[in-house]
Parts: structure tokens; C-alpha cells; sequence
């Protein structure tokens, strides 16, 4: 390594103001590249390649400038993600399948940023307010995509256009609302009551967008999270008055949406309709899992351990479609031993959650509240397909990362940097 690639050069920057301010940018890079990439044909400005010059460098800059004595929760993401990069060079589309794996690698990595940089309640206030503009940017991008008819429409058809990603986009933005009670309790006494109006109308825009965009694993993932939140929250009545008021809201603004979420919603009836055998039959999801797991029972100890052709199951199973839920993608693309690390790493951050946090402080418990919600919640969207999904999961770990921190910190947990 030259005098300028120098580890002292490396750990300067990640100390200094400038590594903080990007690493503060990688939400809204993200999220731009999220609402855009599908609208641009031309591959050499497509922001997606360009968010991937821009986030991937810096990761490797952070991971190569600082002496870490890692936490038991990046210890276990770092090994899926040795893991996972060691299975690319077994398929028989390296590149295709590569990839996909630093979108993994990417989004997963955002736990150890957000545990370095976020070590305080004013690093949080500040994430907070990056995750407002990323909300932001999500939601107008839906708003201008239904007045000039951009990108996909919803489910339906009196559906909106819903921007690129279509019905999609709601997965991100139930990330953000989960964590409004956040919001509320760290930003909300210093924003002024004009500040706090207009992000209370986006909260209430946000769901409006996910009702019109009816992805049923979005909506299960706010019902269930909500729910997982509340249970544990510190400030329970005050929660329940938000859902009130925010119910009262959404029925009065429902003209507006309403013929939409109709017509997404009788679109999509058939599938939803619980005990109809044939129905279950249709979807998809349930096919390739049977799929799946008859192909593992099948197989020999060698593909039922390390599986084959991780995130090219087009190749292997000769079809245009990829499977689109993460547990039948793990189990088929890297055996038992990537679906364990993958269903395990969520838990383990809980419990160091659980292990930190003090339920006499407001803020630790509430915390606690948001980050089971999160995890639970990415559960369920994984069933929906996450795991090569950078936006998503990238929202979700790099919080987690950051939460994690604030509460050993207000524990008095020692550094982790040497």
C-alpha cells in the first residue's frame, strides 16, 4: 500500500468531518438511485451505476482505514457476507452473479457505518433528518410519476403510476415510517410547529402511498411492526392517539385515493383470499418454494449444505423467473448454512439490542421498540424478496447500526476503535 493509500491516511478520513458528511449522503444517494435508475436507458449515466462509484469506494475506504474490534453482531454479517462471496466463484455466471452479491455486500456493510459514525443522540437527530429526505424524495417522486404517468402503474386498472420501481416503492418507505416514533421523540422538540406540520403531511402522504401501491408484504410489514413496536414502547397512549388521528386523516383524504386502493385491491383479491386452495395455487411464490424444497430433498449433502448457483436460479432451474422470496433463493443458492447465517443475524442483533438497553431510559426503550419492529419486519418483506434489494436493506441495517451504538453509548460502552 503507497504513502497515500496509507492506513493513517484511511483512518483519518473516516475520522474526520468529510467521511461523516458522505457517509451522511449515502441515504439520498441511495434513495435518488432508487426512483431513477429505471427511467434511464443509457447504462453509462445510470444512477445506479453511478451510486455504485460512489457508496462502494467508500465502504472499502472504511473497512481498510480502521482497526476494528467488531461487535458479535458484524462478526456474524461478515461472515455471510465471506460466505456469499466465496459461492460466486461456483457459478456459472460469475459476473451476473457477483453482481448481485455486492448489492448484498453493500447494504449489509451499512450496519458497521451506521455503529462508527452514529454514536451519539445528535448523530441520530441527524440520521433522522436524512431519512425525512429520503422519505421525501420516495414520495414526490410517486407524486410525479402519477401526474406525468412515469414508470409502472399499481395493481388494477384505475391504478397510479407509481415511478420505477412501482408497487415496490412502498417496501422503502415502510422502513421510514416505522421509525417516525424515533422521529417524534429525538427530532420533534426542536423542529418548530410549521416543520413538524409539513412532516406530519408526509407521514400521511407516506401511507397514503402504500395503500394505492397495495404491496401486501409493505402493509403486513407496518400492521406487524406497529403492533411489535407497541408492545414494547414506552410511550404506548401517546402512540395510540397518533394512529388515532392519522386514521381520522386518512378517511377524510380518502376520496382522493380511494378508487385506486379499490381497484388495486379487487385486482388483487383472488390471490389474497385465505383457505382457496386454487388461489394459493396461482401465486407464484408458493410454486417456487415447492420447487425448491423438492429440489432439496433430492439433493445430495454437498447441494442441501452450500446449495448451487447462488443468485442464478434462472440458470439452475431454466426459467425466465427468479425466485422471488428470500428463504427459497438462500436455501436453493447457498444451502442450510446461508439460510441459518441469514435467519440468524437478525436475532443476534436483537439480543445485543436487548443486552444494552435500559429500560429506565425513554430513549433506550424506545429504541429497542423501533429496532424490533425493523427486524420483524424485514422478515416479513423477505418473503417478498429483499436480499439483493440495496435500498431496502441498506435503510434497515444502517439504523439498526446506528441505533445499536446510541444505546451502548448511553451505557457507557467502551469504544470499539484502536
Amino acid at each position: 500500500m503507497n504513502k497515500y493509500f496509507s492506513e493513517n491516511k484511511l483512518a483519518q478520513f473516516n475520522n474526520s468531518k468529510n467521511g461523516e458528511r458522505f457517509f451522511s449522503l449515502v441515504p439520498i444517494i441511495n434513495a435518488i438511485a432508487y426512483v431513477t435508475t429505471g427511467l434511464i436507458s443509457n447504462k453509462i449515466f445510470n444512477p445506479g451505476y453511478l451510486r455504485a462509484i460512489l457508496v462502494l469506494p467508500f465502504i472499502i475506504w472504511f473497512y481498510l482505514g480502521i482497526k476494528i474490534k467488531y461487535s458479535i453482531s458484524e462478526k456474524y454479517i461478515n461472515i455471510f457476507l465471506i460466505y456469499l462471496f466465496v459461492l460466486c466463484f461456483f457459478s456459472s455466471d460469475f459476473y451476473k452473479t457477483f453482481s448481485e452479491y455486492l448489492k448484498i455486500f453493500v447494504s449489509m456493510s451499512l450496519f458497521s457505518l451506521g455503529y462508527f459514525y452514529v454514536d451519539n443522540l445528535k448523530r441520530l437527530y441527524n440520521l433522522n433528518n436524512i431519512y425525512i429526505i429520503a422519505l421525501f424524495i420516495y414520495v414526490i417522486s410517486v407524486v410525479i410519476a402519477i401526474i406525468f404517468g412515469l414508470g409502472y402503474k399499481g395493481y388494477g386498472d384505475s391504478a397510479f403510476f407509481l415511478g420505477a420501481t412501482g408497487p415496490n416503492i412502498a417496501k422503502n418507505i415502510v422502513v421510514i415510517v416505522l421509525i417516525f416514533s424515533s422521529i417524534n421523540l429525538i427530532n420533534y422538540p426542536y423542529f418548530s410547529k410549521n416543520k413538524r406540520r409539513l412532516i406530519n403531511v408526509l407521514f400521511i402522504v407516506s401511507i397514503i402511498v402504500m395503500l394505492i401501491a397495495l404491496k401486501r408484504s409493505a402493509l403486513l410489514s407496518l400492521l406487524v411492526g406497529s403492533f411489535s413496536y407497541f408492545v414494547f414502547s414506552y410511550k404506548k397512549s401517546k402512540y395510540l392517539k397518533v394512529i388515532f388521528i392519522s386514521s381520522i386523516f386518512l378517511l377524510i383524504l380518502s376520496p382522493f385515493y380511494y378508487s385506486a386502493f379499490k381497484s388495486s385491491l379487487e385486482n388483487r383479491s383472488d390471490a389474497a383470499l385465505i383457505g382457496n386452495d386454487a388461489s394459493i395455487e396461482e401465486e407464484s411464490r408458493y410454486l417456487e418454494i415447492i420447487k425448491v424444497i423438492d429440489t432439496f430433498i433430492k439433493g445430495d449433502i454437498e447441494q442441501k449444505l452450500f446449495g448451487s448457483e447462488f443468485l442464478n436460479d434462472t440458470h439452475f432451474f431454466n426459467t425466465r423467473r427468479m425466485l422471488h422470496t428470500d428463504y427459497a433463493a438462500l436455501l436453493n443458492g447457498s444451502g442450510l448454512i446461508g439460510l441459518f447465517l441469514y435467519l440468524i443475524i437478525p436475532l443476534i442483533i436483537l439480543y445485543q439490542f436487548y443486552k444494552y438497553k435500559d429500560p429506565k431510559q425513554e430513549i433506550s426503550t424506545e429504541l429497542f421498540a423501533i429496532s424490533f419492529a425493523l427486524i420483524i419486519s424485514s422478515y416479513i418483506l423477505g418473503y417478498a424478496g429483499s436480499i439483493s434489494s440495496l435500498d431496502l436493506r441498506a435503510l434497515i441495517f444502517l439504523y439498526l447500526g446506528s441505533c445499536l451504538k446510541v444505546i451502548q453509548t448511553m451505557n457507557n460502552y467502551a469504544p470499539r476503535v484502536s
